[in-house]
């Protein structure tokens, strides 16, 4: 997934403050395991948000870890320390993860593991450099043993929740976003719709998806057709499907403003039934209307 419109830079920005923040306070304010305040949980999100979100999530992260320290009037090296070693930890791994590769993370697979594994590795000790430089190897060594617990212990569970389980696509570098597994235009329910469903079912043949969960897909995206093409007839609706775990359908089409996800003020009762579907069988559903194109994004 790419983005450009600020809002999503600052839907980034927020989330991770707000993660952080949550994971930081309480760790700081009752004590974790006698470790120094710059160590802990929140460890475990710099590389994750990193790989996953972004550069405009360390910002984020930064605030958060600021804000925090004065809070709990913690001394100024440890702050540096712990504001220091998140650009470090966070860019690197993002850099390490997408230099030669365009896939975002999947780590049921396991090269992917073995990938995430080494580059905590790699990123751990260069990013507890700062705290070696300005509190002693003591702290080096803490942070680094922190950076390395926390990521794989927390953030390999997180991150599977994430793009797995909920297929949640990260933010991918320029020239970097994957390929979908499904990907064609839709003219019309009779035109373009067959082909989808063979190219799904192909894929998910391939690559063991359940069957039952590939008819729901299916089951979804033609309703969701439908419902697009009584309102814009003949507008082409682009589809892309990617398949993890669930399934993360994106179609995109021109013309006014229209949410196939609300009911009508004028619908048919009957025509509310295939509506009822999709909500029964959706995990997560957002639309958005930008620059004259609709944006529908559902999990299933």
């Amino acid at each position: 997934m790419g983005f450009k419109e600020p809002s999503r830079k600052l839907s980034i920005f927020f989330a991770a403050a707000g993660l952080y923040f949550l994971l930081d306070l309480p760790a700081r304010l009752m004590g974790f395991l006698g470790l120094q305040s710059f160590s802990g949980p929140k460890n475990f999100l710099p590389l994750l948000m990193g790989v996953l979100l972004g550069p405009w999530s360390v910002p984020g992260m930064c605030f958060s870890a600021i804000i925090c320290a004065c809070l709990c009037g913690s001394a100024t090296a440890d702050i540096a320390a712990e504001v220091l070693g998140i650009p470090l930890l966070a860019l690197g791994s993002r850099l390490l993860w997408y230099c030669k590769n365009s896939e975002p993370p999947r780590l049921k697979h396991g090269r992917d593991c073995v990938r995430f594994f080494t580059i905590t590795a790699v990123t751990a000790p260069l990013a507890s450099v700062p705290a070696g430089m300005l509190l002693g190897m003591k702290a080096w060594r803490e942070l680094t043993v922190c950076y390395g617990v926390f990521t794989v212990f927390l953030g390999i569970p997180v991150m599977i929740l994430i793009s797995s389980i909920l297929c949640i696509l990260p933010v991918c570098p320029k020239g970097k976003t994957p390929a979908a597994d499904v990907d064609g235009c839709v003219y019309s329910e009779a035109e373009g719709l067959d082909g989808l469903n063979e190219q799904m079912e192909a894929v998910c043949a391939a690559n063991g998806f359940p069957v039952k969960k590939a008819f729901a897909v299916e089951n979804c995206l033609e309703e969701l057709v439908l419902r697009i093409q009584c309102q814009s007839v003949g507008a082409p609706i682009h589809v892309r499907i990617y398949l993890s775990d669930s399934a993360s359908v994106f179609l995109n089409y021109s013309g006014a403003r229209y949410n196939p996800l609300r009911r009508q003020a004028m619908e048919k009762s009957e025509d509310f039934w295939g509506l009822s579907l999709i909500r029964a069988r959706a995990l997560q559903a957002s639309y958005r209307y930008v620059g004259g194109e609709n944006r529908l994004h559902i999990v299933i």
